[in-house]
């Protein structure tokens, strides 16, 4: 009830002061107007929401700031828009982000879906980057990455003009060649000491094939040293089967023979694998990049087209498939 009687007086007083203004007394139209914006501000501090009343100073002084300043329609303003709106304000909606500052290059992955290549993405553009610290917290990120997606990032940072840069690529790439030479000559300690067990020693044979293979593959041996490493294993896969054939050997020699340049032995060994139950995901790419080395163009597509759809959306083959369809 008051608050509506300290309307009724501001009203009363704004239209005295505008009839002293027009009949010329000014400056008891100003004495008028000021004393609606207090009768405003009054009414205003009686039906605020609680929560406003804790700032006492801010309460009044801009309420009666706003109604002074403003004549006529400052305190109408008051009344119909100001008081109303901190009532029924509209709740700030849900954010569908989190701000966050902007992470450093993690030296150990944090854990990401099978199929995201975002992370080999990013250092490769960190390697960029003008800052050298960047660059070189850009390749020991790759420690925690898989061979096949490292190897291409350091190999362009083997061309960097800052011998820091160039100097840890070159010792991460060595640490990495350095790994399959001593599991290489480890798997050969226990050849010479289980000299009999021909079944343990195709195990050990088939291993060595895999690691010299996965060698010449990632592009961590070339030209001769890289041929090399290809017949060593050619020779050890070939032991092996002879002990037992299985399909993941006969893969495994397919690919070997596929390296070195030879396409027919390549496509014989892999069709072997597939007739024994190795899938048809495994051996179609390779039956494709066969037939591409012969320039079987229809060839390329029909293995192409062998391949599932969720392994069609990989990134790497995903680029090669839309281009054959």
């Amino acid at each position: 009830m008051l608050d509506a009687l300290l309307w009724v007086l501001a009203g009363l007083c704004e239209a005295a002061g505008g009839w002293l203004l027009f009949t010329g007394w000014p400056w008891l139209a100003l004495l008028a107007h000021a004393l609606c914006a207090m009768a405003a501000t009054a009414a205003a501090w009686l039906i605020l929401p609680p929560h406003y009343h804790r700032g006492l100073r801010r309460a009044v002084v801009y309420p009666f700031v706003f109604a002074f300043c403003v004549p006529v329609f400052g305190p109408l303003g008051l009344l119909v828009s100001v008081l109303p709106a901190l009532y029924f304000g509209r709740a700030e909606p849900e954010k569908d982000w989190r701000d966050l500052d902007q992470l450093d290059l993690p030296y150990k992955p944090v854990e990401l879906a099978t199929d995201i290549v975002y992370l080999d993405t990013g250092v490769r553009r960190a390697l960029l980057i003008d800052d050298v610290e960047t660059r070189v917290r850009a390749l020991r990120a790759t420690r925690n990455m898989s061979g096949r997606r490292a190897v291409p990032i350091l190999k362009i940072a083997l061309q960097d003009p800052v011998d820091e840069v160039r100097l840890l690529a070159y010792a991460l790439v060595d640490g990495k060649l350095q790994r399959i030479e001593q599991g290489v000559q480890a798997l050969r300690k226990e050849l010479e000491a289980h000299p009999g067990d021909s079944r343990f020693q195709a195990k050990c044979e088939e291993a060595i094939a895999e690691l010299y293979c996965e060698e010449a593959e990632l592009g961590l041996v070339e030209g001769e040293v890289r041929q090399q490493a290809l017949l060593q294993a050619l020779k050890a896969i070939d032991v092996a089967l002879g002990v037992s054939d299985t399909p993941v050997r006969q893969y495994l020699r397919g690919r070997i023979q596929l390296r070195l340049g030879r396409v027919e032995a390549a496509a014989q060994a892999l069709h072997r694998a597939e007739a024994s139950g190795l899938a048809a995901d495994r051996i179609a790419p390779y039956l494709a990049e066969c037939a591409f080395m012969r320039r079987d163009v229809g060839g390329v597509r029909r293995e192409l087209a062998r391949i599932s759809d969720s392994l069609r959306q990989t990134p790497v083959l995903r680029a090669v498939t839309e281009y054959w369809s």
